[in-house]
């Protein structure tokens, strides 16, 4: 075993010990200006996968949702993710910039296996802003994930706001394009309970526009 496997290996099981209650998901900003569009990105976050589905009803108004899948478990131990979002946002542009709102709701899971199973309730209530540039060639946008937050589990329950701002970069051509997001998740009114999730955000993969 390698020095890298290695330390995969032991912070794959600190992050079991302590049981992770929250896995926060990239921000998706597809920063739509045109009715009839579609945008996908298929990608791998810090532990699992996304999937970001978006389409514009109009110039304005649009939909989208974020899937995430963290799949880490067997018979023993380990841990495993089910989550997702379904928002519904406001686009709009200026003569250098687009920009977007989008508010909704995040439902999930968590659960843990060790001697037992136990399950973390994840529920989640946010507004979304991003601004940025696109063109054919590339997407550049800053966002921020405002909300609360709230964690149910193993006889606990904890509620927090939160905020995760994201930095995103898109590069490619025509339908294809290969994209990084990079963030951080913040929750001010932490407890034992609430402390114990991720806080560096990172997702990269292929988005496809139609």
């Amino acid at each position: 075993m390698t020095k890298k496997q290695l330390f995969f290996v032991i912070f794959i099981f600190s992050l079991m010990s302590c049981k992770t209650t929250y896995f926060p998901t990239s921000n998706h900003t597809p920063l739509f200006s045109e009715k009839g569009r579609v945008d996908i990105s298929l990608g791998i976050s810090k532990f699992g996968y996304e999937l970001q589905p978006a389409y514009s009803i109009s110039k304005t108004i649009a939909l989208q949702s974020n899937l995430l899948y963290i799949w880490q478990m067997t018979d023993t131990s380990g841990f495993a993710t089910r989550y997702g979002e379904l928002a519904a946002g406001f686009n709009g542009k200026t003569k250098k910039f687009l920009y977007e709102i989008y508010g909704g709701y995040g439902i999930g899971r968590n659960y843990f296996q060790s001697t037992a199973m136990n399950t973390v309730r994840v529920n989640k209530l946010f507004v979304q802003p991003a601004i940025g540039r696109k063109d054919d060639f590339f997407l550049i946008s800053g966002s921020t994930k405002l909300g609360l937050i709230r964690l149910a589990g193993n006889g606990q329950t904890s509620f927090s706001p939160v905020i995760e701002p994201n930095a995103h970069l898109r590069i490619g051509y025509k339908n294809i394009f290969f994209y990084t997001t990079l963030g951080l998740s913040y929750l001010p009114l932490g407890s034992d309970f609430i402390d114990r999730h991720l806080r560096f955000i990172f997702s990269a993969g292929l988005s496809f526009k139609f």
